[in-house]
């Protein structure tokens, strides 16, 4: 677990949308991500990949087809192993 504070993350989506949506589909890059939170909510599905989230104070793997949802203003961090 991250001995570290959060940092708010500025969440942007195109003017007009209230819902901003990425696809990856290669493996995210580690460095790009961090200890991080947002008064957004956020939904995360995983559909190829495994690897390792940190939300709030929990600590887990996950495999293929993992559905998230992330309450506002949770910190949280993850990253996917191929």
């Amino acid at each position: 677990m991250s001995s570290t504070k959060p940092t708010l993350k500025k969440v942007t989506p195109c003017f007009g949308n209230s819902i901003l949506m990425k696809y990856h589909t290669e493996a995210i890059n580690k460095e790009n991500l961090f200890w991080h939170f947002h008064p957004e909510v956020e939904l995360v599905y995983i559909k190829n990949g495994k690897g390792m989230h940190h939300i709030g104070n929990h600590l887990a793997y996950y495999n293929n087809s993992q559905l998230i949802l992330l309450g506002s203003n949770l910190p949280h961090s993850g990253w996917i192993f191929r």
